[in-house]
């Protein structure tokens, strides 16, 4: 079992992580804010910094070009042990589609995250912390419709995002899971048997991990928590998935409410080509309901 679980992270990295460039960490929130715009012209992109428990968290604003007042907000979450980068073909999408996209690094979250902290301090829970901050933060800028902020997060960062809409429905409009890791709490207890076991560092795939990455998800099960949201969730997972099993999303939609799942032939754990094409339309018709 341990193998297993060594399995699951080892592959999210490694099938994510390709995406990443070298950054190094930032110490403060109170960086010079950067914009630039996409060679189309229609998207604008603007660094923009949180911050939790004094710790910089850094992100990127996505803007469609040309277009005032405040704006529905997508808050993408990324996966185990990556970066904002990689929400970046989805915040693309849903920006030309009007919303404003924030892309941003967990604390901890990565070897080349641009934010604080260090890996060995991150777990699921900080992570949600995080999410929190940014999303206070956010919902308080001129430019957001504050009734209308949807989270989309990715593997680690759809478990995320689920607890977080879970913990906060009423802040929450709308919810995009893609292939989300609820499997990580029961993963981590086949790994190590008992609680007493945990190591203080575990180095897994070059990136050490502390006790607490376990010992934060040891009693959650995301499956008794996650309906608290009844908004509109929208689940995607491929049927090629080697790293969080199909199974985990099958479940997830019998426990939401007013859940929309879609299988995506041929997807694996990272979507290209026409899966991912597949993925693009379903989000599109989801965010125009």
């Amino acid at each position: 079992m341990k193998r297993t679980f060594s399995l699951l992270l080892a592959l999210i990295t490694l099938t994510l992580a390709s995406s990443s460039c070298s950054f190094s960490f930032f110490r403060s929130a109170g960086m010079q804010s950067r914009r630039h715009v996409l060679p189309d012209q229609r998207i604008s992109i603007e660094e923009v910094y949180s911050s939790r428990d004094h710790l910089g968290i850094y992100g990127r604003l996505y803007r469609p070009v040309g277009v005032k007042g405040r704006l529905p907000l997508v808050i993408l979450s990324h996966g185990f042990g990556v970066t904002h980068r990689d929400g970046e073909g989805y915040a693309e999408l849903l920006t030309r589609m009007g919303y404003l996209c924030y892309t941003f690094d967990f604390n901890g979250g990565g070897r080349e995250s641009l934010s604080a902290g260090a890996t060995t301090d991150m777990s699921v829970l900080t992570e949600q912390a995080d999410l929190n901050a940014v999303i206070d933060q956010l919902k308080r800028r001129s430019d957001v419709d504050p009734r209308h902020i949807t989270l989309l997060g990715l593997s680690q960062g759809g478990l995320v995002s689920a607890l977080t809409a879970a913990s906060r429905p009423d802040d929450i409009a709308s919810l995009i899971l893609i292939y989300p890791a609820f499997s990580i709490p029961e993963m981590a207890r086949k790994q190590w048997g008992e609680y007493s076991k945990i190591p203080q560092v575990n180095t897994f795939w070059g990136m050490r991990l502390g006790e607490k990455y376990y010992k934060d998800v040891w009693n959650i099960d995301p499956y008794a928590v996650i309906g608290r949201f009844q908004g509109p969730v929208l689940i995607l997972h491929g049927d090629k998935d080697r790293i969080v099993e199909q199974s985990v999303s099958d479940r997830a939609a019998t426990i939401y409410k007013n859940a929309e799942y879609h299988v995506i032939p041929g997807g694996e754990h990272g979507f290209s080509g026409e899966a991912f094409q597949q993925v693009k339309r379903y989000i599109q018709t989801f965010m125009k309901r």
